[in-house]
């Protein structure tokens, strides 16, 4: 409940923000007949029932498909692409490649963890940006070189998915060594 969440914010010297309170409804695609939220009292205003909404830099939408988040992460990546491209010519292989981890790689790695399990689609839509920064570091272009070959044996890249589960796997070895903050050992015990 609203109240609760309220009492703990306050207990904890944490203050709930009206305005930026966002609410969604999750629930499955597959279900029918579910009456749907309109709005809901927060405070002293009433808070629209939004399609999505962000949490620590993740879109969720209402189905938790992660799609809005896929579409987010390609569009700030292929925008940094676009920057680092534009000034390729002028600096070197191991600077572009600096850039390329510090302004892509950082937003397709950022909370990948969640997307373990999403349809081929979706992680593909991720492969392709990723394919595309190998081609800025690599100074590749055309479409007839096999991008992967060299992104694994030249630049020594894992694909999006394998990079979702070494993050996986990566979490579940710290957490079970006593390595990963408390909270996470707790879930595996």
């Amino acid at each position: 409940r609203i109240r609760d969440v309220r009492a703990w914010t306050a207990e904890n010297n944490l203050l709930l923000n009206n305005a930026k309170t966002e609410v969604v409804h999750f629930s499955s695609r597959f279900m029918k007949n579910i009456s749907p939220l309109s709005t809901i009292h927060v405070g002293n205003s009433d808070v629209d029932v939004a399609q999505e909404a962000r949490n620590l830099g993740v879109v969720m939408d209402q189905y938790v498909t992660l799609q809005s988040h896929v579409n987010k992460v390609c569009r700030s990546a292929s925008l940094a692409l676009s920057k680092i491209g534009r000034i390729r010519k002028y600096i070197d292989r191991p600077t572009t490649e600096r850039l390329v981890h510090a302004f892509v790689t950082y937003h397709l790695d950022s909370n990948n963890s969640l997307l373990y399990g999403l349809p081929h689609s979706a992680i593909a839509k991720l492969q392709r940006v990723q394919n595309s920064a190998a081609r800025l570091v690599l100074g590749v272009r055309g479409r007839r070189v096999h991008i992967n070959d060299l992104r694994r044996n030249e630049l020594h890249w894992l694909s999006v998915h394998d990079r979702i589960v070494f993050k996986i796997l990566m979490l579940t070895y710290k957490s079970l060594n006593g390595l990963a903050p408390a909270y996470l050992e707790e879930l595996l015990h």
